[in-house]
């Protein structure tokens, strides 16, 4: 049974309908588990070829976190939209908790079968998250404070702290069952209590 995730389209590139592909992949990570499943098979069974799918994707990780730049893109904007004189931290876990208890987020959630909540506890899944949204996170401080030197060491230290409790947050998530909120707040309560 092919998830169609491609539409042809005479003389062009074909396009891909990127929520088929996660449909694809994620039927075959809870069917197969994870790494059982390969980039061809998940080609084969989206209707495209492997060339196209790594046109597309770069890995199987990036098929765990599907919206992760729209995700980001969100993030700048609600970041940049906040007062300048507004604490750093709190003004990106303010922007962290909207997006964490959103309906989208739990719609995202609610799709996740158990092979794919545990294949993004993995450690290679675990790495390839926190850096890309460390990256996202550290263009975002810059842009919302303006680039200088010491705008650049802010942000760097502080995308890196919220990415970890991002991370973390995901992990309370998956291995205990708690809902988003309540995970942002453990984690930013630990995260207070270090700062002390």
């Amino acid at each position: 049974m092919s998830t169609e995730a491609v539409t042809s389209r005479a003389g062009r590139k074909p396009v891909i309908d990127s929520d088929a592909l996660i449909r694809a992949a994620w039927e075959l990570f809870e069917r197969d588990g994870y790494d059982a499943t390969t980039m061809s098979a998940i080609a084969d069974r989206a209707g495209i070829s492997r060339r196209t799918l790594f046109n597309h994707v770069r890995s199987k990780e990036a098929l765990l976190f599907p919206g992760i730049e729209d995700y980001m893109s969100e993030f700048t904007n609600r970041l940049t939209s906040r007062p300048k004189d507004e604490p750093i931290l709190n003004a990106m876990m303010a922007v962290v908790r909207e997006q964490q208890i959103s309906p989208e987020a739990d719609q995202l959630t609610s799709l996740n079968g158990p092979n794919v909540k545990q294949a993004r506890l993995r450690t290679e899944a675990v790495a390839y998250i926190k850096e890309l949204s460390e990256c996202w996170m550290n263009r975002a401080v810059i842009e919302w404070l303006g680039d200088s030197a010491d705008n650049r060491i802010k942000a760097g230290i502080v995308s890196a702290l919220v990415a970890q409790v991002t991370t973390e947050v995901a992990r309370i998530q998956s291995t205990e069952g708690a809902n988003a909120e309540a995970a942002l707040t453990r984690a930013m309560g630990i995260v207070q209590e270090i700062l002390r």
